[in-house]
């Protein structure tokens, strides 16, 4: 990733189920590699009964270029297996991980 930009988010504490939203807008080289680290998400749990889980919406990942690895409260998004960026045809990625 060679630049990026955030929107801050913050969530009120409580019980029950919380969605985040939140915005990272980054620039990728076009040659980056099948399997290359293109962002990380961290939670941090206020308990240890909480769980995090992360996954892309319906339409959150166009093109199935992205897969996402998770550890914990983690996730890693890469580049997906046999994927690549080209920019001449699609000039932006979005990605929409709930």
């Amino acid at each position: 990733m060679t630049a990026f930009t955030e929107t801050p988010f913050t969530i009120t504490a409580g019980t029950g189920t919380k969605d985040i939203t939140g915005s990272v807008k980054a620039t990728q080289a076009e040659n980056v590699a099948a399997g290359a680290i293109l962002f990380t998400l961290t939670a941090t749990k206020t308990t240890t009964t909480n769980t995090v889980s992360y996954a892309f919406t319906s339409a959150g990942n166009p093109g199935d270029v992205g897969s996402i690895a998770t550890s914990t409260d983690v996730a890693t998004i890469t580049l997906a297996t046999g994927k690549s960026f080209d920019f001449d045809t699609t000039p932006a990625v979005t990605f929409v991980i709930m």
